[in-house]
């Protein structure tokens, strides 16, 4: 059962935190789309068969709007979503996008500008190559910075999930005596202890 206070805050989730990485991931995988949009139409080798950094870039922002919503709604199902995209985050999209965009780099570097390459979606041009690479290093900056993001709100929302709260209150219980008065114990961790009410005065 989740543990939730009066207020709708749940003790063992650090939504704020939560939100703001989510709101993180948002920009992060924006920026990338727009820089994909860019670079695309520049006519980036590979970048222009694949679009790399849009659909990647997509999916940062999706996984971004579902940290943004766990934190605002705080149920299982959407802290449990969360993690896992943030896990496929970090562990698929952001290497595969990062390899893309590091080769992508590495062959404009190769290739002599007077080569014109042609592929299915334009002719690749070398008079703005210098532009290309400072796009495609940016985006390279924004994977990395998304991949740390979404190692630590995974972390967050697995906290919440899978480990016991430390915040809970301890339980008093009040059991009933043959002579009539009643005994309390209890020692913090909801067990029981008995007490003697026959020595008080």
């Amino acid at each position: 059962m989740e543990q939730q206070a009066a207020n709708g805050a749940r003790g063992d989730f650090s939504h704020r935190t939560v939100c703001r990485l989510g709101a993180t991931q948002i920009v992060l995988g924006s920026l990338c789309v727009v820089f994909g949009i860019v670079i695309l139409v520049h006519e980036a080798l590979y970048i222009s068969l694949i679009a790399a950094p849009i659909w990647c870039g997509a999916t940062f922002f999706v996984t971004g709007l579902l940290g943004v919503l766990a934190a605002k709604r705080k149920t299982n199902g959407l802290i449990i979503s969360s993690m896992l995209m943030c896990i496929l985050t970090a562990s698929l999209f952001c290497p595969t996008l990062f390899g893309i965009m590091v080769a992508t780099m590495v062959m404009e570097a190769y290739y002599p500008c007077y080569h014109e390459y042609r592929y299915g979606l334009g002719t690749f041009s070398c008079g703005n190559r210098f532009f290309r690479q400072s796009i495609e290093g940016v985006i390279l900056f924004l994977v990395f910075i998304n991949f740390v993001v979404a190692i630590v709100n995974s972390i967050y929302c697995c906290r919440a999930i899978c480990c016991k709260s430390r915040n809970t209150k301890p339980i008093v219980y009040y059991i009933a005596q043959p002579g009539g008065g009643a005994t309390t114990g209890s020692n913090g961790n909801n067990e029981i202890w008995p007490t003697n009410d026959n020595n008080a005065s």
